[in-house]
């Protein structure tokens, strides 16, 4: 029988780029419009290999497409790349960028013997951020899927003001796309993209403090430099938003079946609550995904049940804190300088 430690399972520190790339075998692509009337983007993960993959909606009011297809009953197990959008539900057009993009690369679900005979699976959610460049007819599109993934990289993934993030607001100050990782002792890693678009603020009420400060690793925060007039509660307040939504993408590279995916994601909502309050409003359309990619061993046998789900349970609380390291990351760097 396997063995379990629970100190296998704790956290050692940040990832070498404290982003999602530390897990490994994907690439992150931004395209984003920002000359007027357009404020808006979008931002592609796009896997090497096709990922096990789940989700969570838990806002009242989200727009999404292909998330049924992550269903843990549903014919299609693994996906290709996941896609953020601005533009509220006209951005989903930017999916089929992304799709085509794919399959002239023969990535996909086959359906038939050609090379290009795929249909690629794409779950794609989208933030509210119609209007904030001056038109609500200036929305993401089918190209601009795919500039984003003429841009994915595995080197370095921009933060802040890109992508899907580049209309954000977040609790009336700019919100954005953020990412971090987190290495556990066993080796094991888990990594998160989000792009913060939340009616809530990450800051507590008439303070600079943030409300997920304590979850800090490596003084990761500290690189930041935010102007005192972005805390001014009157700003705050007239530039807030009535509709919003936060979107992530939690990646590990331990090898998790689609139903424990799902419960990865669920669990993960608890860091949006960490790092943003209010959260989950009538208003927000908060979406989390879940992907296994690399395929790392587990290290557990499945009859071992008790200690594999006593891991599964840390590695879930590692998500979520790293969830909401990177909301403060996404925040931060659209407000810093």
């Amino acid at each position: 029988m396997s063995s379990y430690r629970s100190s296998d399972w704790e956290v050692v520190g940040c990832g070498p780029t404290n982003t999602l790339l530390d897990v490994g075998n994907l690439k992150v692509g931004h395209y984003h419009r920002s000359d007027e009337p357009y404020l808006t983007g979008c931002t592609v993960t796009i896997f090497d290999v096709p990922a096990r993959a789940a989700v969570e909606v838990g806002g009242f009011a989200p727009g999404t497409r292909e998330t049924d297809a992550l269903a843990p009953n549903a014919l299609v197990e693994e996906i290709d790349a996941v896609l953020f959008t601005g533009s509220s539900a006209y951005g989903l057009d930017a999916a089929g960028g992304v799709m085509k993009f794919l399959q002239l690369k023969g990535k996909g679900f086959r359906v038939g013997v050609q090379d290009d005979a795929v249909v690629p699976i794409v779950p794609t959610a989208t933030i509210f951020d119609l209007g904030r460049g001056g038109s609500f007819v200036a929305h993401c599109d089918f190209d601009f899927g795919v500039r984003a993934c003429e841009t994915a990289s595995s080197e370095v993934v921009a933060l802040g003001r890109v992508g899907a993030g580049t209309g954000a607001m977040s609790g009336g100050v700019k919100g954005g796309v953020g990412s971090a990782s987190a290495t556990l002792a066993n080796g094991a890693m888990v990594g998160a993209i989000c792009v913060v678009n939340s009616r809530g603020s990450v800051f507590r009420r008439d303070s600079t403090s943030l409300y997920a400060k304590d979850l800090e690793m490596d003084e990761e925060f500290q690189r930041y430099t935010i102007s005192e007039s972005t805390f001014d509660a009157d700003r705050r307040v007239s530039g807030s938003s009535a509709f919003n939504t936060t979107l992530a993408l939690l990646c590990t590279d331990v090898d998790l079946s689609r139903s424990e995916l799902k419960n990865m994601a669920r669990i993960a909502h608890d860091g949006l609550a960490r790092a943003i309050r209010p959260i989950h409003t009538y208003f927000d359309g908060d979406t989390v995904f879940a992907a296994s990619v690399g395929g790392r061993s587990f290290g557990l046998d499945e009859a071992d049940r008790v200690h594999r789900l006593e891991a599964l349970s840390q590695l879930f609380e590692v998500a979520s804190d790293t969830l909401s390291r990177a909301i403060v990351h996404g925040v931060l760097s659209a407000n810093s300088g």
